[in-house]
């Protein structure tokens, strides 16, 4: 589960106090797909810095499948797989290499990483081009691959930024798809200005308005 429990967060600047967000609370539960809407300045960015550990709230918390993102830092990370609007790739790389890296990034031995890369590669349909380099792949590949990255290590917890912002409206017809495919007992939070998307992929919405929840449902 993940769970956002009364968040603040208020930024000091040059003696003046501005408040990005207000007393955010949501839940999202297993096999659920939540979208975090609203215009720029609502706050979807620092609620979504503050879930993924960036940035500290000055009130409330974050616990991700039990851990506190306060408190125990490191094991609610371990549980999230995390996707910017523009996720950073490594041109050099050829796909199955930066999968490798991603997984063994987070202490994961060779042997197993190897297992996890292959499993990532199948579930992000990228086995025909997992000898290319990154730097070749077009706009959708590199989505696709970015994609797969965030799944390789199995989190709980998938936080989605702004992930559909640059790709065309076949790339966001098979990203959706990809979505509806994960394993039900996955969670889904996704960041986004697209109302479309949120209308067919997602069951449940928050809505903010000026750093306030004003509207949470169906």
């Amino acid at each position: 589960m993940l769970e956002v429990c009364n968040i603040t967060k208020i930024y000091k600047q040059f003696q003046k106090k501005s408040i990005a967000c207000k007393d955010i609370s949501f839940t999202a539960k297993e096999g659920e797909i939540v979208s975090l809407l609203g215009l720029n300045g609502a706050g979807k960015s620092t609620i979504i810095k503050i879930i993924t550990g960036v940035v500290r709230p000055t009130i409330g918390d974050v616990i991700v499948e039990g851990y506190s993102i306060n408190n125990s830092p490191i094991e609610a990370k371990r549980e999230m797989g995390v996707l910017y609007e523009n996720a950073p790739l490594y041109n050099e790389l050829t796909v199955e290499e930066f999968l490798m890296f991603s997984i063994q990034m987070r202490a994961i031995g060779k042997k197993d990483a190897s297992y996890l890369a292959m499993e990532a590669l199948e579930m992000g349909d990228l086995l025909d081009v997992k000898n290319k380099k990154i730097a070749t792949l077009s706009k959708g590949y590199r989505q696709r691959v970015a994609f797969a990255s965030i799944l390789a290590h199995r989190p709980r917890v998938l936080i989605l930024d702004e992930p559909t912002a640059n790709l065309d409206s076949l790339q966001l017809r098979a990203f959706e798809k990809r979505i509806l495919q994960l394993d039900k007992t996955k969670i889904a939070l996704i960041s986004t200005h697209n109302l479309d998307l949120a209308k067919s992929i997602c069951t449940k919405h928050i809505l903010l308005k000026d750093g306030e929840v004003i509207l949470q449902g169906s």
